[in-house]
């Protein structure tokens, strides 16, 4: 007589898992464990601290006018407004029309920041409360060219030919009241002082507000009006 051996049954017996021994090795590498959890932790806190917040709008008010009927009493209308005539009106205020002339009104198609020191720099800058009017944050390690905390800009106007339309420019602070603006290859284009237009290269600039110490960069781009409409009405 044949004994057969039923190895998927064994196999059964074997995989059943032991609550027991599972609980040992997780007490076994605790240390491990532990240590894992706690870096994550970090970082998890450590990005929320630094991460710059951004605030973003997401509801649209629309406000009509009340149209006044007999003797002065609000109009009540028989039917409501029509899906076409609201997507009409809705479609208007998003239009490339009208957002382009809100982005070069309001020059959101200027681009004017400090340069800051990586990953803490952001950080630093915005949590930095001056003490008294126009004080600076003194700087890490020595480097000047980054802004710690306090520095403003004002560009009140920046046109730039075409090929330069979209470009990152360097604008760094010299003496008081006075700046250079360098391409992104570091070549000199032009230099000035504020509150007048400065001419070259077929660039014309002029700095409102300058407050840095001397050496420390600004990036500044005249971006397309259309690319900046296009980014605002998809978001």
């Amino acid at each position: 007589m044949t004994v057969m051996n039923h190895p998927s049954l064994n196999f059964q017996a074997d995989s059943r898992i032991d609550l027991a021994t599972v609980l040992r090795m997780l007490f076994d590498h605790k240390t491990l464990i532990l240590w894992t959890v706690g870096v994550f932790f970090l970082i998890g806190l450590g990005y929320a601290i630094l991460a710059t917040p951004v605030y973003q709008a997401t509801a649209m008010i629309q406000i009509e006018p009340r149209k006044i009927g007999i003797e002065g009493t609000p109009e009540v209308s028989a039917k409501p407004l029509s899906v076409s005539q609201a997507t009409t009106e809705i479609e208007l205020i998003k239009s490339r029309a009208l957002l382009g002339k809100v982005v070069d009104d309001l020059q959101l198609n200027r681009l004017q920041t400090p340069d800051l020191f990586p990953v803490i720099g952001p950080y630093l800058y915005r949590t930095f409360k001056p003490a008294r009017d126009g004080e600076l944050a003194q700087p890490l390690f020595g480097l000047t060219q980054y802004a710690w905390g306090g520095e403003k800009i004002e560009v009140f106007q920046l046109e730039v030919p075409e090929h330069l339309l979209g470009e990152k420019l360097t604008l760094t602070a010299g003496k008081p009241g006075q700046f250079s603006l360098y391409d992104s290859e570091h070549n000199l284009l032009l230099g000035g002082a504020l509150n007048r237009v400065v001419e070259g290269h077929g660039i014309k600039i002029q700095v409102a507000t300058l407050q840095a110490r001397p050496g420390t960069d600004f990036t500044v781009s005249r971006q397309r009006t259309l690319s900046t409409a296009l980014i605002y009405q998809n978001r």
